[in-house]
């Protein structure tokens, strides 16, 4: 039995293997684990190598092994390794990997290596991936096998089970048997188990389950992930807008999607992307951050140019100047704990505009709720340490009134960079920002200007 555990050593082990490869190619250590790894686990270890030693690691790997370990890995990686493998190589990977990634790595080749690729490849092959790549990046049709399997609902239980057992495999990753009439339109689904449950003798439509359902191929990937997670599903049949059976999708594939999306909106919280490899070239990573630190700097111009507003107040007052941090602060915690909340809820499709609104309301209450709480302790406090009953006041005053602007902004931004076709994470956080600084320290210092002054 393989544990986490062993998994985990058995991993550290290829890492220190790989670095002794590095430090001496004459060991022949890395090619007898490279024989024991799964190719997820190579495909990780090259993930956290840089990538001028990656290829050195690659040619140590058998050949045979090289397709299985280029499906483990992440776009970025991959596309690092591609150009220095001969279009052999490519074409074997090609061959083996199912449609949805050899379509993706065909796409990620230039042009004419893709061509040429394509040329070799035997007709049935290409025909799979073309009907992969004939629907748009991001769709249930990319995420489809075209290997399912169909009887018609007439026939009986007993054929089923010759005709599988004349097939000799069933599909990966499925659990029955698609339904469709004489023109290839999709009825239901019976599953394995009903196969071996029933009498011979029955028909296949007496154990059919029309309410499997099946996903149409221009349906959002994050639809179909939505549904699988719904549902429970194991494997979905596909169709096209007729309704016609063209493929199948497995939960794995499925998973493979829920990580993707978890990670993309992990990374567009600090402007990245998968896309970016960690271990990559120093000038395309320092290109794609400056952007946006490029507009955050922007954003921070501003906030400065409220304070500049009342240079003359903080000169007269400068326990002001240690104040500040705590409004800002504050409001932005509270802002970023609302665009959490929202951009989950966008993204599991919880959130719509007919719950929106009330969202909105509980979002205000909870700001300002606790925006009252911690006012009175920070006034407190603020009245204790420099002895002013009035600087408390304003304090106080000044963060109930950026907290619960904070949740509003929370609540709406993420809401309007999506009616825009922006995604909000990735400006989301930014717009919050600029909104709680300019808000804080105008009402912070604009009070203690009247107040005070």
């Amino acid at each position: 039995m393989v544990t986490p555990q062993a998994e985990q050593a058995a991993a550290t082990q290829l890492m220190e293997q790989a670095k002794e490869h590095l430090a001496n190619p004459a060991s022949e250590a890395l090619q007898g684990q490279l024989q024991q790894s799964h190719p997820a686990q190579i495909a990780e270890m090259l993930t956290g190598l840089p990538s001028e030693d990656r290829q050195k690691v690659v040619e140590a790997l058998p050949s045979e092994a090289i397709p299985s370990v280029l499906a483990e890995m992440q776009t970025a990686v991959r596309n690092s390794l591609l150009a220095n493998l001969d279009v052999g190589v490519l074409t074997e990977t090609v061959c083996v990997l199912p449609e949805p990634y050899a379509a993706k790595l065909l796409e990620s080749l230039p042009n004419n290596v893709a061509d040429e690729i394509r040329e070799t490849l035997d007709p049935k092959a290409r025909e799979r991936i073309d009907a992969t790549l004939e629907w748009p990046k991001g769709t249930a049709g990319r995420l489809m096998h075209v290997d399912a399997v169909s009887v018609r609902a007439h026939v009986t239980i007993a054929a089923a089970q010759r005709y599988l057992r004349f097939r000799k495999t069933a599909p990966h990753n499925s659990d029955g048997l698609m339904v469709v009439d004489r023109a290839n339109r999709y009825l239901g689904k019976v599953t394995y188990a009903a196969l071996l449950t029933n009498p011979p003798e029955a028909t296949i439509e007496s154990i059919l389950d029309p309410r499997a359902v099946a996903v149409q191929a221009s349906l959002s990937e994050e639809e179909t992930a939505r549904l699988f997670e719904q549902r429970d599903l194991f494997s979905v049949a596909v169709v096209n807008a007729d309704g016609a059976l063209i493929g199948r999708i497995a939960v794995d594939d499925v998973v493979d999607v829920i990580r993707r999306l978890a990670d993309q909106r992990m990374l567009n919280l600090s402007g990245m992307t998968r896309e970016d490899d960690t271990f990559g070239p120093v000038l395309p990573s320092a290109r794609k951050r400056a952007i946006w630190l490029g507009i955050n700097l922007m954003t921070a111009f501003l906030a400065s140019s409220v304070i500049g507003l009342f240079e003359h107040t903080l000169d007269k007052i400068v326990a002001l100047a240690v104040l500040m941090p705590i409004v800002s602060s504050m409001g932005g915690i509270t802002g970023s704990q609302t665009l959490a909340l929202v951009i989950r809820g966008l993204s599991i499709g919880s959130i719509t505009s007919l719950n929106a609104r009330r969202l909105a309301r509980k979002e205000l209450a909870v700001g300002g709720l606790n925006g009252v709480l911690w006012a009175l302790m920070v006034a407190l406090v603020t009245m204790l340490w420099f002895g002013d009953f009035r600087l408390g006041l304003i304090i106080a005053a000044a963060l109930v009134l950026n907290m619960t602007v904070a949740a509003l902004a929370g609540w709406g931004l993420p809401l309007l960079l999506t009616k825009l076709g922006q995604d909000p994470a990735i400006a989301g956080s930014v717009l919050l920002t600029t909104v709680t600084d300019v808000v804080g320290f105008f009402a912070f210092l604009g009070l203690a200007t009247v107040v005070l002054l």
